[in-house]
């Protein structure tokens, strides 16, 4: 039986199986369910480098997922903000950007809304994202694992 590491403690004479074949099938079934609800353009996107997902893909030698989606979400990208451009169709909810903002960087600018299929992370009332918190901060797009929060093309010139 499997348990999950992030609730289950730690106990004297406990023997843990990181690898073994059951581990990894369950590792190789839970990326193909994230995979199911990315769009993967990272395939051929050239900043597929910074693609957290498409790595872990690579190394669990994870294909095209075959779980059917009833339909992929797909949202317009988003570029009002000068600091964060958000590209939500390639979110595969995984909350680290809501986790990063609000423990570290102490801001509170993401949150998740509505249930099930249509989820999404949203900023306030599901409003586009406009906002002077954001300046200089960043740190969502660090922690981004499918590059869906990324930085704007004249804001990555003038930093490289």
């Amino acid at each position: 039986m499997l348990v999950g590491a992030c609730h289950t403690p730690i106990e004297p004479g406990m023997i843990i199986h990181t690898h073994s074949p059951k581990v990894l099938a369950a590792r190789r079934a839970i990326v193909e369910l994230l995979q199911a609800a990315h769009d993967a353009v990272c395939v051929t996107d050239p900043s597929c480098q910074r693609c957290d997902l498409h790595k872990l893909c690579s190394d669990l030698q994870v294909r095209r997922a075959g779980f059917r989606v009833r339909q992929r979400r797909s949202y317009p990208t988003e570029e009002i903000s000068p600091y964060v451009r958000r590209d939500m169709s390639k979110c595969i909810l995984c909350r680290r950007c809501i986790l990063a903002c609000s423990e570290i960087a102490k801001k509170n600018v993401y949150a998740t809304a509505y249930r099930g299929y249509d989820s999404k992370v949203v900023v306030d009332c599901d409003v586009a994202l406009n906002t002077e918190v954001c300046r200089d901060c960043g740190i969502c797009i660090d922690y981004c694992p499918t590059n869906a929060l990324s930085r704007p093309q004249d804001v990555e010139e003038s930093h490289g």
